[in-house]
Order: C-alpha cells, then structure tokens, then sequence
C-alpha cells in the first residue's frame, strides 16, 4: 500500500513537473503571441514595416456610382508615418498613379487610423485624401481596412464604399526604428 502511495506522488509530481517545463517557455512567449493576436499589445511600431495591398469598391460621385480599385505597397517607420510607397488606381477605368504619404495609427486593441494624402508621383501635387479604418490580424501580418472618407483637393467629400486587405511583406524584418 505504501509502495502504491509513493508511486502514485512520484508519478504526480514527474507529471506536474513535465507540465512546468511545457508551460514556463509557453507562457514567457505569450506577451509576444498577445500582442500580435489583438489582445491589447498591438503597436504602431509593431505593425510597422513594408506592406502590398489591394482595394476595392464604389466612390459615389455627383454623377452616379464609379467602380474603384487600386494596388500598391507603402513602408511606414515606427512613428506611424508613411516614409514611401507608390500604388496604381482605376476609377471607372480610367488608371492613374500615386505616391502615399501620410500617417498610421494604431492602437492597443490592433485597430487603427490611415490618413493619406495621395500625390501625383511626377509633380507632387494633391490627388486626393483618404482616411481609413483598420483591424490588423493574423499575428500582425495581415491588415483589413475600410475608407471612412475620402475627399478631392477642391475639398468635395466623395462617400467612399471601399475596402482594403494587405498584407505584410516581410513580417520578420524589423524596419528602423
């Protein structure tokens, strides 16, 4: 009976001691699985980083619906601005091109904001501004967005019913900081 006692602790005690050493190195890397999953550790340095995406939907224009789509890459730094990029727009057919520059927020819970300006890549001049909402996902690696507005340089409002995927380019590299 006594044998069966003993057996049976030290049985408990190898059990619970593999358990530890499963859970100890399990545990020390969740603050990083955490903070990629969206459970409040989400940085705009996190995210920062190169990034391709794609965009589609409808701009509701003064003369009636016109189908837009758009796909590009941008880099943004640690600070959340928008250091280079170049993408290639088609609104109701017609294609275009523009260099992104603006900021990137984002927030504990991985949500966040883009406000860009969209530049003509030869002249500089104003295309147009956009702001986005986002929600990054996927261990950071994959961001969804919808255009919350959009607006012309003359400063007409044109309701956006757009929506973005993108994706992280090289979700291992650390981009300076």
């Amino acid at each position: 009976m006594k044998f069966a006692t003993v057996r049976t602790c030290c049985l408990a005690a190898t059990l619970v001691l593999g358990l530890l050493a499963f859970m100890v190195p399990t545990a020390a890397r969740l603050p990083a699985q955490a903070q990629r999953q969206g459970v409040g550790m989400c940085t705009t340095a996190a995210e920062s980083g190169e990034w391709a995406y794609t965009a589609t939907g409808t701009l509701i224009k003064s003369t009636g619906p016109v189908q837009f789509a758009v796909v590009g890459r941008n880099t943004w730094d640690a600070k959340g601005n928008i250091i280079a990029g170049t993408q290639t727009t088609s609104g109701g057919g017609v294609i275009g091109q523009n260099t992104p520059r603006g900021t990137i927020t984002v927030d504990p819970d991985c949500t966040g904001t883009i406000a860009v300006r969209l530049l003509d890549p030869t002249t500089g001049a104003l295309q147009r501004t956009a702001t986005w909402a986002v929600v990054f996902d996927d261990n950071g690696r994959e961001m969804r967005a919808i255009m919350t507005s959009l607006q012309l340089p003359d400063g007409t409002s044109v309701p956006p019913i757009v929506t973005m995927i993108s994706y992280k380019l090289f979700p291992d590299r650390e981009t300076a900081r």
